[in-house]
């Protein structure tokens, strides 16, 4: 055998035919991960509503027009006919089914053969056959009316096609039909919408909240951000392949359910039966094709013009007219791809290492021979020329490692750096895989690397870049805050040129702001704005933005957040994305109770990094978008939020995020009423030095779960420690929140005065709402609270409203005024519905905090919670007389005669 059809041989026997994706079942493994859904080949329809809905008014309308749905393969044509037959069962109508397939298309009226089969002999009138066939089916007709969907129609013999055709003309039957665009359908079928007679649909592949609502819908569960964004660009909205690579995430243990939350690992390998189907696609390539798309397997997308370079355009026209690659235009650029997501995998897992190397190195000359344009080339050519074994210039390597870690791929970031560094790329090859290595939750073998390079420095700048990702990897990601800072004072020891030593001054700035001195961290960041390096500057207005947003000067923070992030946008170097700059104008904004504002700067924040692949700072942001979410009472969405976050923390060993991602799930799940799994996260938080955000979501996560467990006095008690805590360190908008929410539970009295005092110091509506509450609350003032509630809504604030109305409907029941309770109350539940029906003490029973005594409420909330008098007792510290003598006055106040009718009463 030649060498050129042997490896046609060898390729053909690696791939499978595309049809045979429909058609085969999901292995026992694969169905044991999705079963909580359903399984990868159905039971779920999601995205083609409106398509639905419109063939239905067609079948509902007596004269409405045939349907013809036209898409490409896998996008959900014979899903949506089925879901139209379903629609016209319950219509009144019969229905019948047929497929047309390549085998029956030499066969007269081969697809309509189950239906006819107890027809006499042909007869050699093809029009009386017509009409005898045409009536063999409307005989099945219920009432005259009959649907018959045909799958398929583009592989019908003339016979059915002129059958159908018929049907349709004669109005003695219904019909939906479904064709594959870019295939030739027969003439009679194209006629049907071509002269009226049906309506052509058109299937688009699904947008990304389809896609979303199909992935949760097969695996029974939300899904990470990130994980949808992949799925959706990899399987470019194809239903199809959306199962396709789920059931291979499946089977090759890249799908993980952590923490109520799927997540992709990637990247994804192709199990050995998805391998083996990809094998039977390819089974009859032609030789020339083979090229094609190894050369995509190894580096796609690829421009256009460098694939005809090297392949052949023959090659190229032949694979495109094939299916077996797919072009795609990129500005004035075009690109070719492969066609399925999955082959490119597969070909690299089955593809000989002599020739992965081999036509790796045709790849990378093949560029440097027509000249990089792109602004990755560098990046693709190292990569090619160290997957073929080429030698390679460190710098090279070294430059094309950095451009892959701002990329977000750290994995090959550090295989870059790390053969940099071996051929003696020195610090810079250095830094870019410790970088690496600590963004990969590697930080023991990144602080080697980084201790390794202080000896071969050769001048200020690197001792400081060098000092800086010390200092970083080992008091943030380590917590090893003294290592951290005798690197740093070595550092400063040394190092005197201006430029780096305003980098460790933007190092010192960040740790205080970290550690809650934001006073000092504000006055640090003076000095370091005013560097002549942008990089360095833009640290100086993160600092100072964050540090102005706690200080409660939200409006200052806005407005140097949004100046940092043009600042950023125009430096030329610097590991983090501008938008990071937007985390003070977040604060700021929710300091003031601008909510959607600051949801909106969150949402781009986090599509930007879910887009950009980077879990750092998908994880940051997807804690930020959760705590806002929490904020505006959209408590289910927050919750998917912080379990997103913790997931990914949790396999990057970020704690410090960690920390803040397991606060803010037991504060929404707290607030929600559930209270195992608000205090199964809150017992989960690690400790860490970097406290500037516990009382948003640490100190508050964990009194609200004591909250929802009915520990109330003990979260009273939690919350004014770190609301005095907070004031010592002049975290102004961390005090209000942790103040208001003792109002909240009942500590109005205690609470009023000082939140009083924060809404003449604190930017913005949101203070100066929770200080009208609180007086309200304490004047059991109806009109007062229906006030506060109006102020919280108009922020966006919905859970808050619903409370403080709750609360205006129990005073107004007090004063006798009916129908202003009632209208309290059914603008209450119409806010609480919209939070996700969340079970806080200020919407329970009776309705405001004051109904109950925080004793006599904590006390009734255990005892709903199955616990008897002893061992609500033995949990509060008193005696079993109290206790009952709490429960009966609880049963009094609202209403109820027992145990038994506490849980609905107080909405828990």
């Amino acid at each position: 055998m030649q060498r050129s059809d042997r490896r046609v041989h060898l390729l053909r026997t690696a791939f499978a035919c595309r049809s045979a994706w429909v058609d085969v079942p999901p292995s026992r493994d694969t169905v044991g991960v999705l079963q909580q859904g359903t399984s990868p080949t159905g039971g779920d329809f999601v995205g083609r509503d409106a398509e639905l809905e419109g063939i239905v008014s067609a079948l509902a309308d007596p004269h409405g027009p045939a349907v013809v749905i036209a898409g490409p393969a896998g996008v959900g044509k014979t899903r949506l006919a089925a879901e139209s037959e379903r629609a016209a069962v319950s219509l009144g109508f019969a229905t019948a089914r047929v497929v047309a397939t390549k085998a029956s298309a030499s066969i007269p009226f081969g697809a309509f053969a189950s239906l006819i089969s107890d027809l006499d002999p042909p007869s050699p009138d093809r029009l009386a056959l017509l009409r005898k066939v045409s009536a063999a089916i409307t005989d099945r007709a219920v009432d005259g009316r009959i649907l018959v969907v045909v799958d398929d129609a583009h592989l019908l013999d003339d016979g059915s096609a002129a059958l159908v055709h018929h049907l349709v003309q004669g109005g003695s039957a219904r019909l939906v039909v479904t064709i594959r665009s870019q295939m030739r359908a027969p003439d009679p079928v194209t006629s049907l919408w071509k002269d009226g007679l049906a309506r052509r649909v058109d299937l688009a592949p699904l947008d990304l909240a389809s896609t979303e609502a199909l992935t949760a819908a097969v695996l029974g569960g939300p899904v990470s951000g990130s994980s949808v964004r992949w799925l959706y660009e990899t399987s470019v909205g194809n239903p199809l392949h959306l199962r396709e690579l789920l059931s291979a995430a499946s089977e090759s243990g890249s799908l993980l359910h952590r923490g109520g939350i799927w997540i992709l690992r990637l990247p994804l390998s192709a199990p050995e039966r998805l391998a083996d189907l990809v094998a039977a696609r390819l089974s009859e390539i032609a030789p020339k094709a083979v090229d094609v798309v190894e050369m995509l397997a190894i580096g796609e997308p690829l421009e256009l013009d460098l694939l005809e370079h090297v392949c052949g355009e023959e090659a190229v026209e032949y694979s495109e007219n094939h299916g077996l690659i797919v072009i795609r235009k990129d500005g004035d650029r075009l690109f070719t791809g492969l066609a399925h997501p999955l082959y490119g995998e597969v070909l690299r897992q089955r593809m000989p290492r002599s020739r992965f190397r081999r036509l790796s190195a045709t790849l990378a000359e093949s560029l440097e021979s027509t000249g990089s344009r792109r602004r990755d080339d560098l990046l693709r050519a190292a990569t090619w020329r160290l997957d073929a074994g080429m030698p390679t210039d460190p710098a090279l390597l070294s430059e094309a490692a950095r451009s892959a870690r701002q990329r977000f791929d750290h994995d090959l970031a550090a295989r870059l750096a790390r053969a940099a560094l071996n051929a003696g790329g020195g610090v810079d090859a250095g830094l870019v895989l410790a970088e690496a290595e600590f963004s990969l939750g590697r930080h023991t073998e990144a602080e080697e690397v980084l201790a390794g390079l202080v000896p071969v420095c050769n001048d200020d700048a690197e001792r400081a870049d060098v000092a800086n990702a010390r200092v970083y990897n080992l008091g943030m990601l380590m917590g090893d805050t003294e290592a951290a800072d005798r690197v740093l004072e070595q550092a400063l020891e040394v190092v005197k040129e201006p430029a780096p030593r305003h980098r460790l001054l933007a190092r010192i700035g960040i740790d205080r702001l970290y550690k809650g001195e934001a006073l000092a961290a504000l006055a640090d960041s003076e000095e370091v704005i005013r560097a002549q390096d942008l990089d360095i500057a833009s640290r100086g207005t993160y600092i100072k933005s964050v540090s102005l947003a706690v200080l409660g000067e939200c409006d200052r923070a806005v407005d140097t957040a949004y100046l940092g992030l043009e600042i950023a946008r125009a430096r030329t170097s610097g590991t983090q994305p501008a938008h990071a700059q937007l985390l003070g104008s977040i604060f700021g904004h929710v300091g003031a109770g601008r909510f959607d504002r600051a949801e909106a700067d969150a949402r781009y924040s986090y599509g930007e990094d879910v887009r950009s692949g980077n879990l750092e700072g998908v994880s940051t942001h997807a804690i930020l978008l959760g705590w806002v979410l929490t904020e505006r009472g959209d408590l289910p969405a927050a919750v998917k939020m912080f379990r997103e976050s913790t997931a990914i923390n949790e396999d990057i060993k970020d704690v410090t995020n960690l920390r803040l991602s397991l606060g803010g799930l037991a504060l929404a799940e707290g607030m929600s009423g559930n209270s195992e799994v608000a205090a199964e996260a809150a017992g989960r938080i690690p400790d860490h030095w970097a406290v500037l955000f516990d009382p948003d979501l640490v100190d508050r996560g964990r009194a609200w779960a004591k909250v929802a467990g009915g520990e109330i006095s003990a979260a009273c008690a939690d919350l004014r420690t770190a609301a005095d805590r907070a004031a010592e360190r002049s975290l102004l908008v961390a005090e209000a929140k942790l103040r208001h929410d003792l109002v909240r539970l009942g500590e109005a009295r205690t609470e009023v005065e000082r939140l009083a005092e924060l809404s003449d110091l604190v930017d913005g509506d949101l203070a100066g709402a929770f200080a009208q509450h609180a007086h309200a609350v304490t004047q059991r003032s109806a009109a007062g609270l229906e006030s506060a509630a109006g102020r919280f809504e108009s922020v966006g604030a919905k859970l808050l409203a619903a409370e403080a109305l709750q609360g205006a409907s129990a005073a107004y029941q007090r004063e006798g005024l009916k129908r202003q309770a009632a209208s309290a109350t059914r603008r209450a539940a119409d806010l609480r519905q919209a939070c996700g029906d969340p079970r806080t003490p200020g919407l329970a029973g009776g309705g405001s905090p004051d109904t109950l005594t925080r004793r006599e409420r904590e006390v009734a909330v255990l005892a709903a919670s199955g616990l008897s008098s002893r061992e609500i007792a033995e949990r509060l510290f008193v005696s079993v007389r109290t206790v009952d003598n709490q429960l009966q006055r609880a049963y009094t106040k609202l209403g109820v005669k027992g145990r038994d009718a506490l849980r609905e009463a107080l909405g828990t």
